[in-house]
């Protein structure tokens, strides 16, 4: 349906040319170069690469993270239109690049010296800190680390007690002797630090004193070693000198950041020539080179194939050529999609999946009204909605983006809309009752119930909830059906029209007068034709399902596919099965609400908790948090729900996919956006 007949070619010419054909091919981005590593390791003179490599372009985004956080700040509502984008005509880029490519390397190198200068001054910094936590508290102490405290009769120990354990812990000393000599160097409310002298001969009694008290002995000669010696005040006076002196690089590096991220748009229009240059080599690898000629085959949409072939032969007169060939047997062509409209901004969806195969339609028109339709559903929230809708069409109005992003945003918008129609229709408003909502919204209906305006069905009251899930049942067996019917078009366009008949036409009757005779007297049909009909199709499936079975014995051949069509009948569970699958609709329409009016009545509740202003603040903040929560999750609950049943209830009707995606060989920006 929307699927693009591609032509496969072979390009030739002049090895002289290649560089101006390659770059102009990249420019158009209409070809799909086709990989052929055969080609190159064929090549008796391999075409060379450029200058770039991954490592110089991981150098220069490096450079652009490192930079980044200390870019020159633009507005906020600046980067958001224009996606962070540098804007400007293809011919300035050009200039620019040449321009400020030469001191591009000498940036890199420096942000790579900072980084390393960074890391290492923090470092310093960190374990500099670590140390003075360890040692201030000794920085009373008047002996040098590490040196010999002891003597020939006494021995020396510098600890560290509880401060709640300091009088029992000299009481206890006390009881000892009198030749033990303790000095408090430094005290916290916590903790003492202390050096204690005792006589060796007491050593046991001492010991036991400590051991009951929990004392803590220090040694500072292990962690402090390269400050042996040192006074622990002068060890202090270093290690702040040092931190001091740390934190100054740090600071000129952050300083110097600054500078060169005056540079980062630079770096950001490098990057993307870099990536340009880059694929250019990838392309080499699938290019047939000699001395003097260059060969490749690619993949083009036979629309643009006249258009190329044309600026070829006036380009380069017979230097290069292009010619449309047969693809090999068994070969598959790439998959390319080209929709219009809504379905443009869906074909995201199929990609998702798969692109069709040479046997599959294009599925994308057939998903997009239902998509746009589930999603409404399951979100199914006015105020949700306006938020998608309004934030997209700002942009899309607004902002400048590439053709990419812009389906992306039609792609919200519509979802958007789709949930303002699914909360009108279902009474969602942030999740408010109509007594809660302004009057402007509501109205009285008929039975004197006060309703919102534009109603049609409320899933909390009566009925409500059945009728919505059968609804979404309906919903359900019409996507189904439509299945069968792009089933029926695919058999067709492969011109396999027993299979066309036989199995969908055959299929959708058969469901089609069942539901028919099922529902007859609710929907006031004729029961009894209902009957014959859908009596009539199930012959038909019994007589056809079973049509591959083959056997020697005639037969056992008519019997074998006649059981086969009867067990084939069993096929409609599997569309019951699927059709129950879209109750999920109901499920997460419902959600939307009911989360939505549990957060209303929690903010109440805290309102009222607090008195005055600051109960107000209170419940609008939780009501601005409460609803962010629950339209982020809703949101993408909508999304990858409605995704869900595309995937597997409707592709599973006639779906494949699987093919090989259509990839131009093109100039990927990832930072760039050129003015038309």
């Amino acid at each position: 349906m929307a699927k693009v007949e591609l032509q496969k070619i072979r390009v030739a010419g002049l090895k002289s040319h290649y560089d101006i054909l390659i770059k102009e091919l990249q420019r158009r981005g209409v070809v799909h170069i086709k990989d052929n590593p055969d080609f190159f390791e064929a090549s008796t003179d391999p075409l060379k690469p450029s200058r770039v490599d991954d490592f110089d372009l991981a150098s220069v985004e490096f450079a652009i993270n490192f930079l980044s956080k200390h870019a020159p700040k633009k507005g906020k509502l600046e980067s958001m239109l224009t996606g962070g984008k540098l804007i400007m005509s293809e011919k300035e880029a050009r200039e620019r690049f040449e321009k400020v490519e030469p001191k591009v390397a000498e940036i890199v190198k420096e942000c790579a010296k900072l980084e390393e200068e960074e890391t290492r001054a923090a470092n310093e910094v960190a374990s500099a800190e670590k140390k003075i936590n360890k040692i201030k508290d000794f920085a009373g102490f008047r002996f040098g680390i590490g040196d010999d405290l002891d003597s020939d009769t006494t021995k020396t120990i510098i600890g560290k007690l509880s401060a709640k354990k300091e009088k029992s812990f000299l009481e206890e000393i006390a009881k000892k002797s009198n030749l033990v000599d303790m000095d408090i160097f430094h005290s916290t409310k916590k903790d003492i630090f202390f050096r204690l002298t005792y006589v060796k001969s007491l050593a046991k009694e001492i010991e036991e004193v400590i051991a009951a008290s929990g004392l803590l002995e220090v040694d500072l000669s292990g962690e402090f070693a390269e400050f042996s010696g040192e006074k622990p005040v002068d060890v202090l006076k270093k290690l702040e000198k040092s931190v001091a002196e740390h934190k100054q690089i740090l600071k000129n590096a952050e300083k110097r950041k600054k500078e060169l991220a005056e540079s980062l748009d630079d770096l950001k229009l490098v990057y993307d020539f870099y990536v340009w240059r880059r694929d250019e080599d990838e392309v080499k690898k699938n290019v047939y080179s000699s001395e003097y000629l260059f060969v490749f085959e690619a993949w083009i949409a036979k629309e643009k194939y006249s258009a190329l072939a044309h600026w070829i032969n006036q380009v380069f007169v017979g230097d290069v050529v292009v010619e449309a060939i047969e693809k090999e047997k068994g070969e598959k062509a790439p998959a390319l999609l080209e929709n219009k409209g809504a379905a443009k901004s869906f074909e995201l969806i199929t990609t998702m999946y798969g692109s069709p195969s040479e046997e599959d339609i294009d599925p994308t028109p057939g998903l997009t009204p239902f998509f746009i339709i589930f999603f409404g559903v399951c979100l199914s929230d006015v105020g949700y909605g306006l938020i998608l809708l309004l934030v997209a069409a700002l942009f899309l109005l607004f902002g400048k983006f590439s053709k990419e992003a812009r389906t992306s945003l039609w792609m919200i918008f519509l979802l958007g809309a789709s949930a303002v129609l699914g909360g009108v229709a279902l009474g969602g408003y942030f999740g408010m009752t109509p007594e809660q909502a302004p009057a402007f919204l509501t109205k009285m209906n008929e039975a004197g119930d006060l309703v919102f305006r534009g109603q049609i069905l409320d899933p909390m009251k009566g009925t409500g909830a059945m009728t919505f899930l059968l609804a979404t049942f309906a919903i359900g067996m019409i996507q189904l059906l439509f299945g069968l019917v792009m089933e029926f078009i695919k058999h067709l366009s492969k011109k396999n029209y027993v299979a066309a008949f036989a199995d969908s036409a055959a299929w959708f009757c058969f469901i089609v007068s069942l539901l028919g005779w099922a529902l007859a007297d609710k929907v006031g049909l004729p029961k009894d034709i209902m009957y014959y009909l859908m009596m009539t199709f199930m012959v038909i499936l019994i007589l056809t399902q079973g049509r591959e079975k083959t056997h020697k014995n005639p037969i056992v051949a008519v019997i074998l596919k006649l059981v086969f069509g009867v067990l084939g009948l069993y096929g409609i569970m599997d569309y019951v099965s699927n059709m129950l699958s879209y109750s999920r609709l109901m499920a997460l329409g419902l959600s939307t609400g009911i989360i939505g009016s549990a957060m209303n009545m929690t903010a109440l509740v805290l309102g009222d908790m607090l008195p005055g202003v600051a109960g107000i603040i209170l419940m609008i903040a939780f009501l601005i948090f409460g609803h962010s929560i629950n339209f982020g999750l809703s949101s993408m609950g909508a999304f990858i729900h409605s995704m869900r049943l595309q995937f597997i209830e409707f592709f599973g009707v006639f779906y494949s996919g699987g093919a090989e995606e259509f990839k131009p060989f093109t100039r990927i920006k990832k930072y760039l956006l050129f003015r038309s």
